[in-house]
């Protein structure tokens, strides 16, 4: 499950620089003493100014972006990206970039946006140890990029807190662990389900198949899936990727969100050799459910188009799923591609890109759990649970998990931001963090206003529904098991 603010992630390569106005920044080039310093930056007539200082020390700022009056909407969705450039590269290079990929050389520290509604609002922002550059954006193309403002190191005072040091002792290994194919499209949140999953000792992840029908392009979602298993400390888990289209009609995800998964958010995780050299996403399923003398659950993370040609190219196999976990959806709530899909207010990503396929899916006779938008709404990531972690992240999987999340600030702070494929990883462990009802559902598989719908209908396939849940039991969960100490 996606959201808006990825949209803004490659737009890097775009060549405005005529919408950069001179910036005014503190006359003063030592470090700023404040606890907060500010960084503001004014959108008005097609141009972005910045009001701040020109150094400050490393650690936690603010940021403000401001609408001047007038502008609304014209400027409505404009972001503000804060990058570091690698070794030798410039405030000219960055202008100067020609491609729509982000500069290999440009790694994101976070990014802000100021969704439509208020004219102004500040976020916080943690700045790294070395110098920052800004680049401006409104909802269709770059304005300009501004910097550097130099950073310095943080005096003893200004450094940051100091994680807790919560006891926690290494698990009793389950008897007999839950097999667990997961199917993904290795956007950011299917990253944190998986490390999750990866951390839990009652559950065997036996595969993991990257759809190339979503945000993550073949190659690197299993590189990516990959580089997740070792950061885990496990391994011999076998990564392969299915079609890069979906089974029927055009429907695709925002490409600047798909670079945006393909980079890892700009992570560098060790790379681990994939124990799977040829099998594509469908023959590993067939040979993963053959071999094993017990059922195995699928947890499907993104469009179902893999889930579905495995279906049609082995029926004889259903009887070998236990259930079918699918974070997809909208039942009884609004649906989520109406920014991008003009008209369409009822479909989810997930089910949208391959409408085809979740009907297909929906209608195969496997079991189904739906753990939709309805569910995915009650958990929103929150400040609160950012803090949480921040004092509680002694294992290299919390870490990641953080240091992702402080990249993206500005998402949790538009209150935009949800834990739609952790939660339906947690539920598929643990049941009783929801309550279900069943009833018959369909997907509109029409192209249209509803297209990718999930609607109720008497001659539907019957599905277990997430509606309810308990959002705290779940936020601690999901910190206690990426903290979880392995032997």
């Amino acid at each position: 499950m996606k959201i808006k603010v990825w949209l803004i992630v490659v737009m890097l390569g775009f060549l405005l620089v005529s919408g950069c106005t001179s910036p005014k920044v503190s006359p003063t080039a030592t470090p700023t003493k404040e606890n907060n310093p500010l960084f503001t930056f004014t959108f008005r007539d097609g141009t972005c100014e910045y009001d701040g200082p020109s150094s400050v020390e490393a650690g936690m700022v603010k940021l403000k972006i401001v609408i001047e009056e007038g502008n609304q909407d014209a400027m409505d969705g404009v972001a503000v990206i804060t990058v570091k450039l690698r070794e030798g590269k410039t405030i000219a290079d960055l202008q100067a970039w020609p491609s729509m990929d982000k500069p290999p050389w440009a790694d994101i520290v976070a990014m802000n946006e100021l969704f439509p509604g208020p004219m102004e609002k500040e976020f916080s922002l943690r700045v790294p140890n070395e110098p920052v550059y800004f680049v401006c954006f409104h909802p269709e193309a770059k304005i300009c990029a501004l910097g550097p403002v130099e950073v310095q190191e943080a005096h003893a005072q200004m450094q940051d807190t100091q994680a807790s040091q919560i006891v926690r002792t290494v698990p009793t290994r389950a008897p007999n662990p839950i097999p667990v194919a997961i199917d993904t499209d290795m956007a950011a949140d299917d990253w944190m389900a998986i490390l999750y999953l990866l951390n839990r000792t009652d559950i065997e992840i036996v595969a993991i198949t990257v759809t190339g029908a979503g945000e993550a392009h073949c190659e690197q979602g299993v590189s990516n899936a990959l580089k997740l298993i070792k950061l885990a400390g496990k391994s011999e888990i076998p990564v392969a990727c299915g079609l890069e289209t979906p089974l029927a009609g055009n429907h695709t995800f925002p490409q600047e969100w798909r670079f945006f998964a393909d980079s890892l958010a700009g992570k560098d995780l060790p790379e681990e050799t994939n124990p799977n050299k040829e099998m594509d996403a469908v023959t590993l399923l067939q040979s993963i459910l053959e071999d094993r003398s017990q059922k195995v659950t699928l947890l499907t993370l993104g469009p179902l188009t893999n889930i579905a040609e495995f279906l049609s190219a082995y029926p004889e196999s259903r009887d070998l799923i236990q259930m079918i976990f699918i974070m997809g959806g909208a039942y009884e709530v609004p649906g989520n591609v109406g920014f991008y899909v003009d008209g369409n207010q009822s479909a989810e990503w997930n089910i949208y890109i391959d409408p085809k396929a979740a009907s297909e899916v929906l209608s195969s006779g496997v079991p189904v759990t739906l753990v939709p938008l309805d569910a995915t709404n009650q958990v929103p990531l929150e400040m609160d649970f950012y803090d949480r972690l921040e004092m509680d992240r002694p294992e290299p999987e919390a870490s990641f998990v953080f240091d992702v999340l402080t990249g993206n600030m500005g998402m949790i702070q538009s209150n935009s931001y949800y834990f739609w494929d952790p939660l339906a990883a947690a539920i598929m462990v643990n049941g009783s963090f929801a309550t279900f009802e069943t009833n018959n559902i369909c997907v509109e598989t029409d192209e249209g206003n509803t297209s990718g719908a999930t609607e109720k209908g008497d001659n539907c396939p019957e599905v277990r529904i997430a509606v309810d849940v308990n959002a705290d039991l779940f936020e601690k969960d999901f910190i206690d098991t990426l903290n979880t100490p392995m032997d």
